[in-house]
């Protein structure tokens, strides 16, 4: 078993400790069970088989979304808002009403947020198949100076998830 697996499980048994206990921030469950499926999905072996172009662009992903997911998952077990006092780029996720999926979307806080004032948002809206990377954090390689600089939230909405991508909850 790799350090990442060892990692991956300890994870996924914090996770499965929080199911059934009344939550003060529930949102943030379904983010950090999507952030668990992503990394799992996503993990060091698919990365090191994608192109050196890939591996280069995407590196970062994997670090973010793990260190997303570990101050999630200690915020979710200290009965905290992981969100409280930051800015940054984060992976989020709903569960639809529909028919019980993830869905997810990509949370952007500016600087400087407070949760108490009021804030413009801005929504990038995609269709099926789309992905909420292309919507806002594909500007910063264009040249665009960072999104958490905007004065505004920003969301990026994910095309509809396909039946087989994401877990539902059993």
């Amino acid at each position: 078993m790799t350090e990442y697996d060892q990692m991956m499980a300890g994870w996924q048994q914090r996770l499965s400790r929080l199911n059934g206990r009344q939550l003060k921030y529930p949102f943030q469950r379904d983010c950090t069970e999507l952030l668990l499926h992503m990394l799992g999905r996503h993990g060091p072996e698919k990365l090191n088989k994608a192109s050196t172009y890939t591996r280069e662009r995407r590196r970062w992903w994997l670090i973010n979304r793990a260190v997303q997911l570990h101050g999630m998952l200690d915020a979710l077990e200290q009965d905290r808002d992981y969100f409280a006092g930051r800015s940054g780029v984060f992976l989020c996720a709903y569960r639809s009403k529909v028919d019980g999926m993830l869905q997810p979307y990509e949370l952007t806080l500016p600087e400087g947020f407070d949760k108490a004032d009021k804030w413009p948002a801005l929504f990038a809206i995609h269709g099926t198949g789309s992905h909420y990377y292309y919507s806002l954090i594909a500007l910063l390689e264009l040249g665009y100076k960072p999104i958490t600089k905007w004065p505004m939230l920003c969301v990026g909405l994910d095309g509809r998830a396909d039946a087989a991508g994401l877990a539902r909850r059993q």
